[in-house]
């Protein structure tokens, strides 16, 4: 069982994320008790809660129903493989859900966690070398966070929230352009080293939808100008006749997806990374609907 505000049916306001032995009996009391007054409905695991190696699934399931994570950094944090599980996961709901997170730092520098030195960066290398044995996790850049041209005109692209998403994350609607634009910028400090990434476009087509059957699609390492470049279809009942060629894919929450190339993490150089959609024919456009771009390990 764990500790929390009174009940609310839509899960929690804020998930806090801390090291029990360096801030439980003080800093972490006094601010769960604060949020309680304050009728902020706040997930507190219990320190009677079994610990295992792996993470309790019930603080997974607490993490992905929250709206905000408070991560309180302190000393002996990184130390712990139930925080640095519960990182792991509150920054794959930040990508994926919108979850908006809040970082303490408690008597450490912010630098030294941010730039991982000191005890952070052993602990951080260790947890991530666990991963990469246990299985690693794919990160969404959500619409919004992406660049897309003529996004914010209303009557080229509108906006709207799914009914189903308690995070508010949203969906950008095509509604017509000649000239089709999308890029999403991301930085491989995020993501594990020495790892192969695929791409992907996660979005779906309208009944009715025009000039959307192929594009360029491209994926760029920055820092070293690495670029691959592809064919995608966006449209079914095309195959894929070379290597340069993606077709799409329905995935299992229904959405579709098409990959859009792949680039490797190396040793650990944060570097920037940009994957591309273009379609700039005479031809108009219309009927796409993007929910983001995705990174998914691959090996």
């Amino acid at each position: 069982m764990a500790y929390s505000s009174p009940s609310s049916s839509s899960g929690y306001d804020v998930f806090l994320s801390f090291r029990g032995e360096d801030t439980r009996k003080d800093f972490v009391d006094h601010l769960y008790m604060r949020l309680c007054k304050q009728n902020i409905h706040t997930f507190r695991d219990d320190e009677n809660l079994g610990r295992g190696r792996d993470i309790a699934p019930e603080l997974l399931k607490a993490i992905e129903g929250s709206r905000f994570a408070i991560v309180v950094f302190s000393k002996n944090y990184a130390n712990s493989t139930w925080c640095l599980d519960e990182l792991v996961k509150i920054i794959e709901c930040k990508h994926s859900k919108g979850q908006i997170v809040v970082p303490v730092f408690y008597y450490v520098e912010p630098t030294e966690v941010r730039k991982q030195k000191g005890s952070y960066a052993a602990d951080f290398a260790s947890h991530k070398a666990y991963a990469l044995r246990m299985g690693k996790k794919p990160c969404m850049l959500r619409a919004e966070e992406l660049i897309i041209e003529w996004g914010s005109d209303a009557n080229y692209w509108i906006w709207t929230t799914p009914t189903d998403s308690r995070f508010y994350s949203k969906v950008a609607h095509l509604v017509r352009v000649n000239h089709l634009d999308i890029q999403g910028k991301l930085r491989t400090n995020k993501l594990f080293t020495n790892t192969t990434y695929a791409v992907f476009l996660v979005f779906k087509l309208a009944t009715r939808h025009s000039g959307l059957e192929s594009a360029k699609a491209t994926v760029t390492d920055v820092r070293v100008y690495d670029e691959a470049s592809c064919t995608v279809y966006l449209t079914f009942g095309r195959e894929s006749r070379n290597k340069n060629q993606e077709v799409p894919r329905i995935r299992e929450d229904g959405w579709m997806e098409v990959k859009m190339g792949e680039f490797n993490t190396g040793e650990g150089h944060d570097r920037e990374v940009v994957a591309r959609l273009m379609q700039h024919s005479d031809f108009e456009k219309s009927g796409l609907s993007v929910l983001g771009i995705e990174f998914h390990p691959l090996a």
